[in-house]
This record gives C-alpha cells, structure tokens and sequence, in this order.
C-alpha cells in the first residue's frame, strides 16, 4: 500500500466517523460530569456551610449550583476521566471505520484494491 493511499484512508475513515466521535465526546464529558457531581455532593456532606440559606428552596438551589459546578468541571476535563473513557474508545471507532472503508479483505467500498 502506498504512504500516501495510507494517510487518504485514515482521513477518510476520521471524516466518515466524525459524528460518532462527537457522540463519543458528550457521552464520556457526560460521565464525568456525572462522577464529578457525586465527588461534590459527597465533599458537601462534609462541611456545614449553607451557602443558599436554608429556607425553602435552599436545597435546590445547592444541587443546581453542584450540578452546574461539576458540568462546568468536567468541560474542561479537570479531572481527565473523560480523556481516559475517550481515547480508547475513539481508536476502536477510528479502527471500526477503516475497517469499513477498506472491507475486510482490503478492498475500498469503491472496489478499488490496494
């Protein structure tokens, strides 16, 4: 196989399986958001401080504010887990399309052998 047919391919594959991979990213950002809210719910747990009063309503404000807290964390993946869920997921998809571009016996869907 030529170099060249080499590189075409794998942009191929990564241009055919770009949005699977965005659905990979918001789904493992996700997770981690979801982690990342249990990790702030349970540190609150810990502390006695009621920053939202505790009148009614209170609680919920807190939770919305955790909540957003964490979503905000985990956009900016703080705490990596969802580079670690994402990159190996994301080479199994990136395989998954090559695979699919070539066939299984090294034919391009177009017929084309290398």
């Amino acid at each position: 196989m030529n170099p060249l047919d080499s590189v075409i391919s794998t942009q191929a594959a990564l241009q055919s399986s770009a949005p699977e991979l965005d659905k990979l990213k918001k789904a493992c950002t996700g997770l981690e958001a979801s982690f990342l809210q249990t990790v702030v719910g349970e540190m609150r747990k810990g502390t006695d401080e009621v920053h939202f009063g505790q009148q009614l309503g209170g609680d919920t404000f807190q939770s919305m504010f955790d909540d957003t807290l964490a979503d905000i964390l985990a956009q900016k993946n703080s705490m990596g887990v969802s580079q670690a869920m994402y990159a190996p997921l994301a080479q199994q998809v990136m395989q998954k399309a090559t695979l699919a571009q070539h066939g299984q016996d090294g034919q391009t869907t177009e017929g084309i052998t290398h």
